[in-house]
């Protein structure tokens, strides 16, 4: 039953292409009416074969893709709808323009990443129709669900083509009615509602009339319970980040596939009927290759390209009849040991305290190719190079580009080599964004390997790695490129990357360039409404978009594009601040208070590692009654926020407060970098040892100053770089120091 329903409906496309002012002129639970009046766009022409085409992907972002028909541009964003019943569309316009004797450039023939471009025209049979093309003006797609949403695409077709008069008509001042029925329709929901309602502002950007519920749920955005699924052989090696999470407030679940059932459907169903259970339930996590569990298998593809097979892990996640997940799905993939260096990675990635700015830096490699295919009709160094100014406006100090061709820029002359993208992960990348030709353990456009990734010292300076190449996540029967980054380890050091967005199969070349593109948006944190702080977040609220402007020709980039790493993981993009916190136990009515100095902090309260509850820091405090039963003999206080150091606090029963310093972090190792000596304060190590940057042991003199402070004379290293690695409680900790280079 729909209490009430508030649409709106907003356009987000630029502005210096299409002009649009919508007014509306009834909105109710049974009934949208609006007005549309769209401004006309500037024509502009591409002379092929010495003939002028008018060529609207010059200047328009979304345009019509079919193969050999005419390229016009189309308008299409989500609205809510209804629970249940049907809309029925009526449209009507005020007027249209004619222009007259005009050619239009037909589309090219969609292409996979493994084929090269051609400047061949074709003009399918549309080109011979006398009747005006696509012919709808106003077009409402098939309702789709994303949890306890509904939603449906709009789309306009403001302009219609004649070929054979080749007459061009502009339609102004469209009018949509909508009427919502009672009628069964497809995709209804019938779901209890998450108690958290933080669903409702995860898809914010994509129902922008869902606006009225964004500023309640705006921190909870990406926010949700998780659940793990591995095979009873991993168990060991994956508790340790059960433990994490469940301390830092992410209510999370282990399970066996003795209990799921080991096929693709038993897996499917079992992570339905939770999801039934647990409402909250956003993320999940696959432990294990494909013989571990499953990814789904879709049958094989016969393209122009070949035939291939179609692996997919958003499989688990789409909970509903639409390709549109509802759960945000990872694998670690690999043996136990390498899934434990997978742990061990995104453990020490959340628990640092790393302020280094190595975070703020960015790679961008792209082939010379994509002109007229790729998104926006940018060829792949152009499209990077766009992104490029969007990581300089958020804040991004270093960007290496790296195209093939010479691009100006920060590009070199000439093609990129593999030991060109080695230097510049060695000396500390946040994120990694490739955009080219690939296959199962290379990126082609600078021949970087698998191999490689191996030989790499970018220890725990690990990036967020987006792939848009085929097959880099094949991982089938086989190890690939983005397994071989999450699981490489140098002498107990980790190298390669925090997460890997990768295709299992070919891959298309312009739909997943719109998600590359939307993860860059969602990372900027200046528009609070659509800023996602974890990289499952980014990935598939990136795929949200994708999907929303390709429609029916972005389901299998949906279907097949793997995201290895941990979806909760929450991504470091500028050095760590401190968190300050102050806790308060009353014993009479068992109640906590903490103030902080960092608002929309996240708490976590557990004991033994079990999730208590969790919460945020709202005007500087933060308030929670635990029971007699909960509390025992002490509580673990964990406080997070996104690009903050964590800190943790035991609470114990005589209220007294306890710093406790996080296994795999020393409080504090300065300064980096360093002249003469290093100094540590914290829990007293186990073990230091001091590397070079090729692993080599180096000896130094060590001064334990007091019980909590070290000093490490470095008087006579030389300039460079440096791990220095500390062992805390059998935990590892590696943390690389700079001596004084400048000089």
């Amino acid at each position: 039953m729909l209490n009430r329903l508030f649409i709106v409906l907003i356009f987000s496309l630029p502005i210096v292409v299409f002009g649009q002012k919508i007014e509306i002129l009834c909105n109710t639970d049974k009934q949208f009416i609006s007005k549309f009046e769209f401004d006309e766009n500037d024509f502009k022409y591409s002379k092929i074969n010495n003939v002028s085409y008018l060529n609207f992907n010059e200047n328009t972002p979304l345009t019509l893709t079919e193969y050999g028909a005419p390229i016009l541009p189309f308008f299409a964003k989500s609205i809510l709808i209804p629970n249940t019943g049907s809309s029925l569309l009526k449209i009507s316009y005020e007027n249209f323009v004619e222009f007259n004797d005009l050619e239009i450039l037909p589309n090219k023939q969609r292409k996979k990443r493994d084929t090269v471009n051609n400047s061949e025209l074709f003009f399918s049979d549309i080109y011979n129709r006398n009747e005006f093309y696509p012919g709808d003006i106003v077009k409402l797609e098939t309702p789709y669900r994303i949890r306890e949403l509904r939603g449906q695409v709009i789309k306009f077709y403001p302009y219609q083509y004649n070929p054979v008069t080749k007459t061009l008509r502009f339609y102004k001042n469209i009018k949509v009615e909508i009427d919502f029925t009672n009628s069964t329709g497809l995709n209804e929901v019938y779901i209890k509602e998450s108690t958290s309602n933080f669903g409702h502002a995860i898809y914010a950007s994509q129902h922008i009339n869902h606006s009225t519920k964004i500023e309640k749920y705006l921190m909870k955005q990406d926010e949700g319970e998780m659940l793990i699924i591995s095979p009873i052989s991993h168990i060991e090696n994956v508790k340790p980040l059960l433990n994490w999470k469940n301390q830092k407030g992410i209510k999370t679940t282990l399970v066996t596939t003795s209990t799921t059932g080991k096929s693709s459907d038993s897996i499917k169903k079992f992570i339905k009927q939770y999801n039934d259970s647990n409402p909250n339930l956003l993320h999940v996590l696959l432990i294990g290759d494909n013989n571990d569990i499953p990814p789904f298998y879709y049958g094989n593809v016969n393209s122009p390209d070949g035939i291939y097979d179609v692996w997919s892990d958003s499989y688990y996640g789409q909970l509903t009849d639409d390709y549109y997940p509802e759960l945000f799905i990872g694998r670690f993939s690999g043996t136990p040991e390498q899934v434990k260096n997978s742990v061990n990675r995104t453990l020490a990635y959340e628990k640092s305290n790393d302020s280094d700015n190595w975070v703020t830096n960015a790679i961008n490699i792209g082939s010379s190719e994509g002109s007229l295919f790729g998104d926006n009709n940018e060829a792949d160094w152009q499209h990077l190079r766009n992104i490029k100014y969007k990581l300089d406006s958020i804040g991004f100090s270093k960007i290496y580009e790296f195209y093939d061709g010479t691009r100006g820029g920060n590009d070199d002359p000439g093609n990129p080599s593999s030991s060109m993208i080695s230097s510049a992960l060695n000396n500390g990348v946040g994120i990694l964004n490739y955009t080219g030709h690939g296959d199962d353990n290379i990126l082609y456009t600078s021949s970087f390997t698998s191999n490689d990734i191996m030989n790499l010292s970018n220890f725990n300076n690990l990036p967020f790695v987006i792939s848009v190449a085929c097959n880099n996540g094949r991982f089938i029967n086989r190890t690939c490129l983005a397994e071989t980054f999450m699981t490489a380890q140098i002498d107990n050091k980790d190298i390669g990357a925090i997460a890997v967005c990768a295709s299992s199969i070919l891959m298309d070349w312009a739909p997943p360039m719109k998600t590359q593109d939307e993860i860059i948006n969602l990372i900027d944190d200046r528009n609070l409404t659509t800023h996602k702080s974890t990289l499952g977040g980014l990935f598939w609220n990136g795929q949200f978009s994708m999907l929303e402007k390709y429609g029916n020709n972005g389901i299998e980039v949906m279907k097949t594009w793997i995201f290895f790493g941990d979806p909760s993981i929450v991504y470091r993009y500028k050095p760590n601040e401190k968190i300050t916190a102050d806790i308060k136990y009353n014993i009479v009515d068992s109640t906590i208070n903490i103030t902080s100095n960092v608002e929309q902090a996240i708490v976590g309260i557990s004991n033994e590692n079990k999730y208590i509850t969790s919460g945020h820091i709202t005007n500087n405090n933060f308030n929670c009654k635990i029971s007699s039963t909960e509390m025992n003999d002490s509580l673990l206080i964990t406080i997070t926020k996104q690009n903050y150091s964590p800190i943790q606090y035991y609470l114990k029963t005589n209220n007294k407060v306890n710093t406790y310093l996080l296994p795999e972090t020393p409080t504090s190792v300065f300064p980096n970098p360093f002249d003469k000596y290093i100094t540590i304060i914290g829990n007293r190590p186990d073990e230091i040892i001091l590397y070079d940057i090729l692993g080599n042991k180096i000896s130094t003199t060590i001064n334990f100053i007091q019980e909590n402070k070290i000093e490490i004379n470095t008087e006579n290293l030389k300039s460079g770089y440096y791990i220095l690695q500390i062992k805390v409680n059998q935990n590892i900790h590696n943390i690389k120091i700079t001596k004084d280079i400048n000089n």
